[in-house]
């Protein structure tokens, strides 16, 4: 398992409570959060910001170029499921 991967399931434990191994490449990250808070908060903005900052305050992300790169207008622009984050960190 590479780094990215490593610390960005960590992350997205803490952001959804999606363990590893529940969620694959293709899955949604709006399915996700939306399976953590069905109601509120919203996926769009709050789920996508909550991500953003949970991925900026990670110990290895921290320092992460790619990382810290990420904003809110990527969400928007193509990183919909899983594997596209991952793609976007690890590129």
């Amino acid at each position: 398992m590479s780094d990215v991967q490593d610390h960005l399931e960590e992350v997205m434990d803490k952001w959804s409570g999606a363990e590893s191994g529940t969620y694959g490449a293709g899955t949604m990250l709006r399915d996700m959060w939306e399976q953590a808070y069905p109601t509120t908060p919203a996926y769009d903005p709050q789920g996508i910001n909550n991500l953003i900052n949970q991925i900026h305050k990670n110990s290895f992300f921290k320092n992460h170029e790619r990382a810290q790169q990420l904003t809110y207008g990527h969400f928007s622009g193509g990183i919909k499921t899983y594997g596209n984050l991952y793609d976007f960190l690890d590129a």
